[in-house]
């Protein structure tokens, strides 16, 4: 006989997104505070970079877990060059990342050029929980 299951932590999943920008040869975006009770999964990580032609750029997600802060990595790699002076890159990711109560998401990216500024534009989609 076939047992019935369902998701029980299904309802208490309320949807989140958000979005950040910075700019600079290197900068972080909070993107993100969880409020106290909740913890926020990420599933779905993007970027979208006007950087310097013929140069690339790096971001990363920083999140904290446990008390435990870590950064992921994501590269990017060189785009196409729009017009002389810079380019536009976009990425996306799916994720499965985590923060805790009243912890910071950030953004942080930079690119291989600290001479011309680059203009960053992250987002973030996913839910929170409730923490017992």
């Amino acid at each position: 006989m076939p047992s019935i299951v369902r998701d029980v932590d299904n309802p208490a999943r309320q949807p989140v997104q958000a979005m950040a920008s910075c700019s600079g040869s290197g900068c972080i975006a909070p993107i993100f505070l969880v409020p106290l009770g909740k913890r926020l999964v990420i599933e779905y990580a993007s970027i979208a970079a006007r950087i310097p032609a013929g140069k690339v750029a790096r971001w990363e997600i920083s999140s904290s877990l446990g008390g435990q802060s870590i950064r992921l990595n994501f590269p990017l790699t060189q785009p196409p060059v729009v017009d002389f002076s810079s380019t536009i890159t976009t990425a996306g990711q799916q994720v499965r990342l985590y923060a805790d109560p009243e912890s910071d998401v950030s953004m942080i990216a930079n690119t291989s050029d600290n001479a011309n500024p680059s203009n960053f534009n992250f987002a973030i989609s996913g839910y929170l929980v409730d923490v017992p």
